[in-house]
């Protein structure tokens, strides 16, 4: 049987991980943090639990075309991207190291050449297969460590999360 949002919770969310855990503040997971890794993250409040269906990454870089082998408009990336699931559980088996990356883990993915710049857009529906619980009572959280300069290889970069929330516990 295929489950659907409404049969883990009431509440759906779409919801961007962020340097403060609660989908608040800047999500735009753009500027240099090569001198110092920052933690992009998502972690429910005690008492609520979320029901994570999708991740989903959009990248927005310069230019009409997209280089496989580098991330952005620069190489690739000297210290890689990976998804995490409380700090210590690899969610993906290859780091992230350049655009082809993305291409292998993800399920879906859209890449549109607009006029001077090129946005993707990077899924992967984990609907089908089971949902990734994150407990506020446990502090569950997803996370991403970036720790490369990425503002001069994308104009913006986002990590998106999409579910339902439920206080009432099942």
């Amino acid at each position: 049987m295929i489950r659907t949002d409404r049969d883990y919770g009431n509440d759906p969310i779409y919801m961007p991980l962020t340097e403060t855990g609660d989908g608040q503040g800047d999500p735009s997971a753009s500027g240099d943090y090569s001198s110092s890794p920052v933690k992009f993250y998502i972690q429910p409040p005690k008492g609520q639990k979320y029901y994570i269906t999708e991740l989903k990454v959009l990248i927005v870089t310069t230019g009409t075309s997209i280089d496989y082998q580098g991330y952005g408009t620069g190489a690739g990336l000297d210290h890689p991207i990976s998804f995490m699931l409380n700090d210590s559980i690899t969610l993906y088996p290859l780091p992230i190291g350049n655009q082809g990356s993305w291409l292998l883990q993800f399920s879906d993915n859209d890449v549109k050449p607009l006029t001077s710049i090129t946005a993707q857009i990077y899924t992967d529906n984990l609907n089908a297969v089971q949902p990734i619980i994150l407990d506020g009572d446990e502090n569950n959280s997803i996370s991403i460590i970036l720790n490369d300069d990425f503002s001069s290889r994308v104009v913006v970069q986002f990590f998106l999360i999409r579910g339902v929330k439920s206080s009432a516990y099942a």
